[in-house]
């Protein structure tokens, strides 16, 4: 391989880039979020926020795998849209559970 896919440079510029979106998702966030309000009148909190930017960061990161990849297979179409939807059902399996446990609905 000869450091020409992966070396310091490259592994720099990735670093970076992730760096960059990472900050425009987590703002992008915050101003949405900013003035959300709950169904009691309460503020959101950073609970919801946290919870948006970790599945933003899952979609963004598969659909970035997606982009850079050289081959689609069935396989790998199947893990990719997999991962976002199984971290979906999660997300809301625990808001379910969450929202009885504090909430007692």
């Amino acid at each position: 391989m000869n450091d020409v896919y992966f070396n310091t440079i490259a592994f720099w510029r990735w670093f970076t880039y992730a760096v960059w979106q990472g900050i425009l998702i987590v703002l992008c966030v915050m101003f949405t979020f900013n003035f959300a309000v709950i169904e009691s009148g309460q503020q959101s909190g950073l609970i919801l926020e946290g919870a948006y930017v970790f599945y933003a960061v899952v979609v963004v990161v598969n659909i970035k795998i997606l982009i850079s990849s050289f081959e689609f297979t069935f396989w790998m179409m199947f893990w990719i849209f997999g991962s976002i939807i199984l971290y979906y059902l999660t997300l809301l399996v625990f808001s379910v559970v969450m929202a009885s446990s504090l909430y007692g609905i």
